[in-house]
């Protein structure tokens, strides 16, 4: 027997069907509050998207440094480092002027050391001197490409102070977007935690060469890193910048108090804070340094021509030259290389003769 209330009711599961009575809102409050959690590898693909965008630039920075040491001779007293820093993907120059505690020594701001590395794509020059030219240095030509481009390589990796916030931890001479591809195994904590105040996915990762990583990502800065941690032991066979580390070796690095700027409409670290923990000798050998790191101006997408960013001009008049490989030296004069007599150097050439003096002294086989 159809009674009035059936007939309701029915007339509610067939609009239901169709769309037009709207779900409890209960259930569509728990519904949208579940956002769809991205996997690893999606995050890595957006922070990869971010560091893309920032591969062309100018910046400068200023770096203080507190290391300590357990080894004879070493000081404890800060590092001041100031960096002009130029990159446009493939070519690089870093030049540095560093003063305070420098190696077993302590100097002031009118003494620093200054050091420079350019890859301008065909040579790598390597140039270091006194900044108050009390002795003008000299310079290193490295004209073999292959050499070239991996020394270029490592100036992002090793020499710019702030390789973190491009992505390079210590001991890595790949983005760490790259080798966390590879992990042995990778994945994405449940919760999201807090850095800065924003919540952050947190992303896990063993690798079998590099150690052990952990990466907090801010979705709210461009997908950057805001926080890290990694952790490498010779025990596992883990790898400093390519080489096996001692059995007893231990590392334990880490980025944070990362500061953010949107410049051109793209976010980018500018301030940080890294350290270092390495151990050898169950904990008796140690090296240890806190940096804090500052970028004070950043330029993206420069005129890198116009601004001449890839030209060996800091060398001066007078420097020693020695070209890699061989035990030759010559002198840096209105930047060429020129011989005792003053007349210039065709360093491609040079090298192709010394190469082939080498092959004729080459004894045959039998």
């Amino acid at each position: 027997m159809i009674t009035p209330g059936l007939i309701k009711r029915i007339l509610v599961v067939l609009l239901f069907c169709a769309g037009l009575v709207p779900v409890c809102p209960a259930v569509t409050a728990r519904t949208r509050g579940k956002s769809k959690h991205p996997t690893a590898l999606e995050l890595l693909d957006k922070y990869a998207e971010t560091q893309d965008r920032l591969q062309s630039f100018r910046l400068k920075s200023k770096d203080m440094i507190n290391a300590s040491s357990s080894f004879k001779g070493a000081r404890n007293r800060p590092e001041y480092r100031e960096t002009d820093f130029r990159f446009d993907g493939h070519r690089s120059s870093c030049r540095t002027h560093i003063w305070g505690d420098v190696g077993k020594r302590s100097l002031t701001r009118n003494q620093a050391m200054y050091y420079s590395t350019l890859w301008n794509g065909k040579s790598f020059i390597r140039h270091s001197r006194r900044s108050d030219l009390s002795n003008l240095g000299r310079a290193v030509i490295h004209n073999d490409k292959k050499r070239g481009e991996k020394l270029g390589k490592e100036t992002v990796s090793r020499t710019y102070q702030g390789h973190s916030l491009m992505g390079y931890f210590y001991g890595d001479d790949e983005r760490v977007d790259s080798i966390l591809r590879q992990a042995a195994s990778i994945s994405v904590r449940r919760e999201n935690e807090k850095v800065n105040g924003i919540d952050c996915f947190v992303v896990d990762a063993t690798t079998l060469e590099h150690g052990r990583y952990t990466l907090w990502i801010d979705p709210e800065h461009g997908y950057n890193i805001a926080k890290a941690e990694l952790r490498r032991d010779g025990k596992h066979r883990h790898k400093f910048y390519g080489r096996p580390m001692r059995e007893d070796e231990k590392i334990l690095a880490s980025l944070e108090n990362v500061r953010f700027k949107k410049i051109d409409n793209v976010w980018v670290p500018m301030e940080a804070d890294d350290s270092v923990n390495r151990t050898w000798d169950k904990d008796q050998d140690f090296y240890r340094y806190k940096n804090h790191h500052e970028r004070v101006e950043f330029v993206l997408n420069p005129d890198h021509e116009a601004l001449n960013s890839f030209a060996s001009d800091d060398i001066p008049n007078g420097a020693k030259v020695y070209i890699s490989g061989w035990q030759i030296n010559y002198t840096w004069q209105n930047g060429k290389v020129v011989d005792k007599d003053g007349r210039e150097v065709d360093v491609d050439k040079l090298i192709k003769a010394e190469s082939e003096k080498v092959k004729k002294r080459k004894p045959k086989r039998k």
